[in-house]
């Protein structure tokens, strides 16, 4: 129990105003930053990104990593006169969800 809900638990403290987890690994796994992504893509101009709908703000964009694996579609709205900016909507493919029986224990 927590008696004061304004302060932020220790997990809390990486987690976006999206939700974004920040997650810091050892182990190197096949990603690119929004920027990388932007440029592969061929986007000149500034960019906004958002995942699954979201919008991120500066920081999340700028230390996000996506692994192109999980990319499941690219929503693009190139500018028009009422939006200076490109916007590019990341979404992620949905794992498969896992049946299990009632009562089932999983052990690490």
């Amino acid at each position: 129990m927590r008696s004061n809900d304004s302060i932020p638990l220790p997990w809390q403290v990486g987690v976006g105003t999206a939700g974004v987890v920040i997650i810091n690994s050892t182990r190197r796994v096949p990603s690119e930053s929004l920027a990388q992504l932007g440029r592969r893509l061929k986007l000149s101009g500034p960019v906004q990104f958002a995942i699954n709908g979201h919008w991120l703000n500066t920081e999340a964009t700028s230390k996000l990593r996506v692994t192109p694996a999980a990319i499941a579609q690219l929503h693009i709205i190139l500018p028009t006169d009422t939006q200076s900016t490109t916007v590019v909507d990341i979404w992620l493919k949905h794992m498969p969800k896992k049946e299990h029986p009632p009562g089932s224990i999983f052990i690490r």
